[in-house]
Order: structure tokens, then sequence, then C-alpha cells
């Protein structure tokens, strides 16, 4: 049976990822088109409902129900992927809105930084010096963190692929060791029944379970 840990982790990450994308934030990014994260969201939310459905066949150990449940995983993962996929080849698109969001924002920070100083300044009777610190807030490169940010969100999107598809060839690998164990109880069945189950002359013999599985 595939490590159920492993699938609830898998499922408290997509479900933290939709929770934080449906409130217009990006796991990944400082700064994103809204609709392509609300749409990361709404896949997310996809897929954390089909990984809580193939509870069930797992559970029960069912063969056809676990089976249909890896290819609908299959396809939920491939959707996922592939909108990461997209996500980062629209942060490399807009880079230059990106920049521009990240001068705007500092800018604002440095202006509210400032006028805050200047309103001390004025507060008090004597005469001060005006002094400036960029220890006073977060002034960053908006190039390079556009850079590290791609970076980052690169590597997470391998990660999460290699994880999400690891997990999901176990449910493959777990459906077919339900087949074998279903062939194998057919067969014994079978074979404890031999002597009621002959078939009349000239009637076809069944060369094996596998036949019964289809």
């Amino acid at each position: 049976m595939p490590h159920l840990d492993g699938k609830n982790w898998q499922n408290g990450v997509s479900l933290y990822f939709a929770i934080l994308s449906l409130q217009g934030k990006s796991p990944f990014y400082s700064y994103l088109e809204s609709i392509a994260i609300y749409f990361f969201g709404a896949i997310n939310i996809i897929f954390v409902i089909i990984s809580l459905g193939t509870l069930l066949p797992i559970y029960f150990g069912s063969y056809h129900g676990t089976r249909n449940a890896t290819f609908v995983v299959f396809a939920g993962l491939a959707l996922l992927l592939i909108d990461m996929l997209v996500n980062n080849i629209i942060f490399v698109v807009h880079k230059e809105k990106y920049v521009d969001w990240c001068i705007n924002s500092a800018s604002g920070n440095l202006d509210s930084i400032l006028r805050q100083k200047q309103i001390m300044i004025g507060s008090g009777d004597g005469t001060q010096e005006a002094s400036f610190s960029t220890n006073m807030g977060d002034f960053y490169n908006c190039s390079r963190t556009w850079e590290d940010e791609l970076k980052f969100s690169a590597m997470m999107t391998l990660v999460i692929s290699t994880v999400y598809i690891y997990w999901s060839i176990s449910l493959y690998s777990y459906s077919h060791k339900l087949r074998i164990e279903l062939a194998r109880f057919i067969s014994e069945k079978m074979n404890a029944g031999m002597p009621m189950m002959v078939p009349v002359q000239g009637a076809p013999i069944v060369a094996g379970a596998d036949m019964m599985l289809q």
C-alpha cells in the first residue's frame, strides 16, 4: 500500500498552495498576474480532491478502483505541472512588469520612511541633522531579486515534480500489485474447483486467470 503519510503531506502542501493562491498571493513569486495565481489555486484544489478520492479504493484494496484512480491522478498531476511550467514562462516574459512593480514598491517604502524621518526632525525644539540608513527598510536590487525568484521557482518546480511523480508511480505500482494478487486469487479458486469446472468437449479452455480480469 502506498505510504499514506506521504499522501497526507502532499495534500497538505497542495491545500496550502490553494489557500494562499485564492488570497491572491503566490507561494513562489512576489509578483505574478492575478489570473495565473487564481488558476494555480483552482488546480491545486482539484488535485487535493482527486488525491482524497483515491483513499477509498486504496482502503478497500480495489484493483479496478485503484487503477482508475491512478489514471485520474496522473491527469491531475500533468495539469498541475504544466501550469507551474506556464507560470515560470509568464514570470520570465513579464520581467519588466516585475521590475516596475518592485521599483514602485521600494520607492513607496522609501518615501514613507523619509516622510516619517522629516516629521521626526521637525517635531523637536532644536535643529536635528537628517540622516538616512538602509537599515530602516528593505531595499533590493530588483533585477537580482527577479533572478533569485526565478531560480527558486524553478527549483521548487523540480522538487514538487519529483515528489509528486514518485508518489503517483507508487500508486501505479500498487495497482499492479493488486492485479497480481487478484489473478493469484482467481487462479487458486479455479484450481480448487477444477473437477467441477471441466468444460464439455469442444468448449474453449481458459488458459489463465488473467483472462478473467479483462
